[in-house]
């Protein structure tokens, strides 16, 4: 399953190689790179979760997949990692090439886990808890100081191409 527009390079590669491999795998691989409800059955019937996002600000796809049971792959950034699942961490963030070779070496790595320690992560991420009602307090009180503390008005000031009076 490929769903979602992809936002970062590793997202636009998966994209790039996913896409072409559609026909060859009818009825077993999906991918849709617009904005659309996730039907719940494409959800439970996955394997693996493949996150490739290198700027997941939540990491909500981590938490909605390992609910079900489906392990993720990906990058262990912003809200990704929280799941149960194959993360590497992100070493270079200027080198498309070494955030590639991580994303596919965390992808070689699920493929080829054993059996049973697939399940066993499986597993672990059904009896994960995801505290929602305390993330969405801490969002809706970020949200509140950020208004609190908006000053309108003078925003050249705000920017890095403005240059003091002489």
């Amino acid at each position: 399953v490929l769903a979602g527009p992809p936002d970062d390079a590793c997202g636009l590669y998966a994209e790039e190689l996913l896409a072409p491999i559609k026909p060859q795998f009818p009825g077993r691989l999906f991918v849709c790179t617009e904005f659309f409800a996730l039907p719940g059955h494409l959800r439970r019937g996955a394997h693996l979760c493949f996150a490739p996002s290198c700027s997941e600000p939540f990491g909500y796809v981590d938490v909605e997949f390992g609910l079900l049971g489906v392990p993720s792959v990906g990058c262990a950034i912003g809200g990704l990692g929280k799941m149960p699942g194959v993360y590497f961490r992100q070493q270079n963030a200027d080198s498309s090439r070494m955030l590639l070779d991580a994303f596919l070496c965390s992808v070689d790595y699920a493929l080829d886990m054993p059996d049973a320690d697939y399940w066993e992560m499986a597993h672990a991420a059904t009896k994960a808890t995801f505290p929602f009602d305390t993330w969405r307090e801490n969002l809706l009180e970020a949200y509140s100081q950020a208004i609190a503390h908006f000053k309108p008005g003078k925003t050249e000031e705000l920017t890095l191409w403005h240059t003091s009076p002489a």
